[in-house]
């Protein structure tokens, strides 16, 4: 997905790099958690379980954020938690409702 600013892509493997050093910012910490990625190949595993195989099984996940130039700047998406109240069929429901609505819009 394009916006006139920003690119939301799936994350690949080759984004390890990048996830490595976001997971483990002091803000990233503080306001998310530590997610234990401590290595290239710890970040490796997180995109293929988190990002590749949550989009593949789900249908839905995180996504990279990146400028116009490609370069990666965060990530956002939707997670599924179990913990949370919300039934998995609403919720599925609505992100069809999202990507359909999202795919109408004019480019």
């Amino acid at each position: 997905m394009n916006t006139q600013r920003l690119i939301l892509r799936h994350g690949q493997l080759s984004d390890a790099s990048f996830i490595l050093s976001l997971l483990n910012q002091p803000s990233f910490y503080r306001y998310i958690a530590d997610k234990s990625i401590y290595t290239k190949q710890q970040a490796e595993d997180y995109l293929q379980k988190t990002f590749i195989d949550g989009h593949q099984q789900q249908g839905f996940g995180p996504y990279i954020v990146a400028n116009k130039q490609g370069v990666a700047m965060g990530m956002v998406g939707l997670f599924q938690r179990e913990a949370l109240a919300v039934p998995m069929k609403r919720l599925q429901n609505y992100y069809t409702r999202i990507k359909v609505s999202s795919a109408t819009l004019p480019r």
